[in-house]
């Protein structure tokens, strides 16, 4: 082997070392996470019209709390948080929740009937989005459950209406 296919070939291996660091480093949260689920009920119904959102909440001097998780809302108003990949959970600490609701999906001709019955509207205005007013917290190592109960009161009240 020559000077010049030695290097060549030393090149080549530090290039995929790095590459391969620099990939694995990008998968991974740099904030820890935990599974986090529940139900999303007013005044003791399912609310089943939307998703929820979890945005972690600052702490110290550090001013970026990290990435929100989300889930979407299933038929009996349950849901699992999603932040880097499907179903990983929430950051680790205080969060501030928000309720969204979504327009439900109309069908198309061409698809079947469905035998789930439309979501019942929450009052006379639908609401856009709900601010919770209380912090919740995402505990480490633990299957966290956390279950939002509002009120028709508590939706006319921290509410965004259409």
């Amino acid at each position: 082997m020559t000077g010049l296919t030695r290097l060549l070939w030393t090149a080549v291996a530090l290039a995929i070392a790095v590459a391969s660091a620099t990939s694995a480093g990008c998968s991974r949260s740099p904030y820890d996470l935990a599974p986090v689920n529940g139900k999303v009920t007013i005044d003791g119904v399912p609310f089943t019209q939307g998703k929820v959102m979890f945005a972690p909440i600052a702490t110290g001097k550090d001013r970026n709390a990290g990435r929100p998780a989300f889930g979407l809302l299933g038929p009996d108003g349950s849901f699992s948080l999603s932040t880097y990949s499907t179903e990983d959970g929430a950051i680790v600490g205080e969060h501030w929740v928000t309720v969204i609701r979504l327009e439900p999906e109309q069908p198309s001709d061409d698809s079947p009937p469905s035998d789930v019955p439309p979501p019942k509207p929450v009052g006379p205005r639908q609401f856009s989005r709900v601010a919770v007013p209380t912090k919740v917290t995402v505990a480490a190592d633990t299957d966290n459950v956390i279950d939002v109960a509002l009120t028709k009161q508590d939706v006319a009240r921290y509410g965004v209406f259409d």
